[in-house]
């Protein structure tokens, strides 16, 4: 893959800047690209996600109305968020 013309750029500016800077600007850089590839993560996960969460929320919602549940002190077992399943009593 060639560099694009802003990708071009980028490195003319970054090679135009002492080195010390330069290895600062490129750890941020690092950082920054992380923090992005973090957000598309939670992203991707959230989407794969949000149909059953908006499906367990309308069925709590359901329950309550129906006197099964509680909005509190309920006990949540197994719930699967993007990071994983959890156990959780409600407060």
């Amino acid at each position: 893959m060639s560099p694009s013309a802003t990708m071009m750029t980028m490195m003319k500016l970054l090679e135009s800047l002492p080195e010390q800077l330069q290895d600062r600007v490129l750890e941020h850089l690092r950082d920054y690209i992380e923090d992005i590839r973090d957000e598309v993560k939670w992203n991707e996960s959230f989407s794969r996600t949000q149909k059953k969460l908006v499906t367990t929320a309308r069925q709590a919602r359901k329950d309550i109305a129906e006197g099964k549940a509680s909005e509190e002190g309920d006990v949540v077992e197994n719930m699967h968020f993007p990071f994983g399943a959890v156990r959780w009593r409600g407060i």
